[in-house]
């Protein structure tokens, strides 16, 4: 929270160029797939903002840099748990509201709480990712060393 309180101003440069940039393109039925692939692109921009301590502009670069030709699997994962984030709580609401006869507003907060308990999944996923492609960049820069194995001790 503290790493997050000193980034406040970085993070919500970030929040609304990652969040705001695609809404604002799918307004319209072409904006659709910009909006898409710019997502794709700038999905670990919060983790880059916060982790390596950079500001807004830098941590979309750094993203797009590390998301690079990773991007399908990238844009497949995200897409995967936000989905799976965002249906998991309506769905066992609507089957406590049918199957276990519940009033609706029990069903509903039922349904609430749940999606509260599985949103942070997407942030965890989403900083994982931003940790795994950083990784993979530190593999692909680092030199292969060629030589004879060091003596055993």
């Amino acid at each position: 929270y503290q790493r997050a309180i000193h980034h406040a101003g970085p993070l919500a440069g970030v929040l609304l160029r990652v969040a705001g940039i695609p809404l604002f393109l799918a307004t319209t039925i072409v904006g659709i797939p910009v909006a898409i692939w710019y997502l794709g692109r700038t999905v670990v921009a919060i983790p880059a903002c916060v982790i390596e301590d950079l500001d807004s502009r830098s941590a979309i670069r750094r993203s797009k840099q590390l998301v690079g030709s990773h991007f399908w699997r990238v844009s497949a994962l995200t897409t995967f748990t936000v989905a799976l984030a965002l249906l998991v709580g309506p769905l066992v609401g609507a089957v406590a509201l049918l199957e276990a006869q519940l009033q609706v507003f029990t069903a509903n907060l039922i349904g609430v709480a749940i999606s509260a308990a599985v949103m942070p999944i997407v942030g965890i996923t989403i900083t994982l990712l931003f940790l795994d492609l950083r990784a993979r960049g530190r593999e692909a820069a680092a030199p292969e060393v060629v030589g004879e194995p060091a003596p055993a001790s």
